[in-house]
């Protein structure tokens, strides 16, 4: 049986409880929607006895066709007139207290943000129902049952433009008068979803059906052979081309998420990658005496052949030094990092009481560096700049190592995560 409408009362309070944010509407959507509902198809001479006949009482058998083109619901449905909005009975009477929907303007609605997969559906078929439009009525040479054919696979794609446009924005697009392509419109999505419904559903759902009708008609269209059309397709539209480009903005800027999500992914998992394995390097690292940390423990400064530190301290202080670069144009210049035993038995031959006792060096541990360029003195730019920066990398200058300490040493820096 044909779906049949609610009565005029529950129509009313139904629309009673629909709030101004419910009926806000983006502009790309009201404009790719405006595009598809005019695209509207007449039906021909051809299959009518007279012209009031094919407004009124002509019948045909519509048929939701998915797209591999197999039927998956019949109905009786009127053929579709030329009028681009079906008007609801009870919006348009005057004692309901509503308007024609025809007079709402929605460049005056509200900011809601439409579904860019909505907006790009629309869009297809609205191109799709134009070339709909024109074989139906240019025409003149195709066989009727194709006519027809396209006439009722069009029926329900501009119904199923109504419902995803309501579905995303409701109350933007009136539903349609004619319950048999209500009908025709509830079994194509039932054929998208693979569960029988009628009424409203949700936008991803119509939109499934949407995509799927629209293919089919286009089929249709592509199979009407070129000698059966009198005259050349129009130019797009202006609303077209809006429409179009709506689409390939939305696609563009998804396309667009979607890469900064990827990058994004992939950083972070690098970035993860890095730190478990400078984890296990300093993991091991401890493990050995002050000044006996093996080679392959140690890294060296890309910017200071011959100096190394322990990889985690080595890397913050690449990072470091980067920034010091930008600052001042220079690399930091690295006097002294890490120090074998035997090395620290040297300077504290050479250095007495400036050297620390080998074996209780930080420089024994890959964690201290001496540096010049500037930070060797104190209070210098370069200094300056360290003491407010460095430890944001991680490194410090030790309270013993500071003026009026017992070790005055401007150059000496350790890395203390």
């Amino acid at each position: 049986m044909p779906q049949q409408f609610p009565r005029r009362a529950s129509l009313r309070a139904r629309r009673a409880r629909r709030t101004p944010a419910a009926r806000a509407v983006t502009t790309s959507l009201a404009a790719v929607t405006a595009a598809a509902l005019a695209a509207t198809t007449a039906v021909p001479a051809v299959l009518t006895a007279t012209p009031h006949a094919a407004r009124t009482t002509a019948t045909f058998e519509a048929r939701a066709v998915d797209v591999a083109g197999s039927s998956v619901a019949t109905a009786e449905v009127a053929p579709v007139h030329a009028d681009p909005v079906s008007v609801d009975p009870v919006a348009a009477d005057p004692a309901a207290g509503q308007t024609d929907p025809r007079q709402t303007d929605p460049r005056q609605a509200g900011s809601a943000q439409a579904d860019p997969a909505v907006v790009a559906a629309v869009a297809q078929a609205s191109g799709t129902l134009a070339g709909a439009e024109h074989v139906t009525t240019e025409g003149n040479g195709a066989p009727p049952e194709q006519i027809a054919q396209i006439q009722q696979a069009t029926s329900v794609v501009r119904e199923l433009v109504r419902r995803a446009t309501a579905a995303a924005t409701p109350a933007a697009v009136p539903t349609t008068t004619l319950p048999e392509v209500g009908a025709a419109a509830d079994a194509a999505v039932t054929a998208a979803i693979g569960t029988a419904t009628t009424g409203d559903v949700d936008a991803q759902a119509v939109t499934a059906a949407l995509a799927q009708q629209t293919a089919a008609l286009a089929e249709l269209v592509e199979a009407t052979p070129a000698a059966a059309i009198a005259v050349a397709p129009a130019p797009p539209t202006p609303e077209e081309i809006a429409a179009q480009r709506a689409a390939e903005e939305a696609a563009a800027r998804a396309a667009a998420a979607q890469a900064a999500a990827q990058r994004a992914a992939e950083e972070a998992a690098a970035r993860a990658a890095e730190q478990s394995r400078l984890a296990s390097v300093v993991a091991e690292a401890k493990k050995h005496g002050n000044g006996r940390i093996p080679a392959r423990l140690l890294a060296s400064l890309p910017w200071s052949p011959g100096n190394t530190l322990r990889a985690d301290a080595a890397a913050a202080l690449t990072r470091l030094n980067d920034a010091f670069r930008a600052a001042f144009g220079t690399d930091l210049g690295v006097t002294d990092s890490y120090r074998s035993y035997a090395s620290q038995v040297a300077v504290k031959r050479s250095r007495g009481f400036w050297a620390a006792r080998p074996g209780h060096s930080n420089h024994g541990l890959g964690l201290a560096v001496d540096l010049g360029t500037g930070v060797s003195s104190f209070g210098t730019p370069q200094y300056r700049w360290m003491k407010a920066n460095a430890p944001k990398f991680g490194w410090t200058h030790p309270d013993w190592a500071e003026p009026g300490g017992r070790k005055p040493e401007p150059w000496h820096w350790e890395f203390t995560g």
